[in-house]
């Protein structure tokens, strides 16, 4: 993921209409309170690059093909 830098979110925050600088003001004090370790496994995920992303999908699949071939006993014909 690319840097950002506090003059990019600088700029970015001089173009917003007033209206809208609660809703920005906001988003950043809740970002300062969570925690910085606290990540969801979604944006977490997101942060991976595209070749551990596809690496991870298919070691997924993997297991998943594994569960449902040991299940398929249990489930019944349709």
């Amino acid at each position: 993921m690319k840097t950002v830098t506090y003059t990019q979110i600088e700029q970015l925050v001089k173009k917003l209409p007033k209206a809208k600088l609660p809703i920005a003001y906001h988003l950043l004090v809740d970002l300062i309170n969570r925690e910085v370790d606290e990540q969801s496994p979604q944006a977490a995920f997101v942060c991976l690059s595209l070749e551990e992303r596809r690496q991870l999908l298919a070691q997924q699949a993997k297991q998943m093909k594994g569960h449902y071939e040991q299940m398929s006993d249990e489930r019944p014909d349709l």
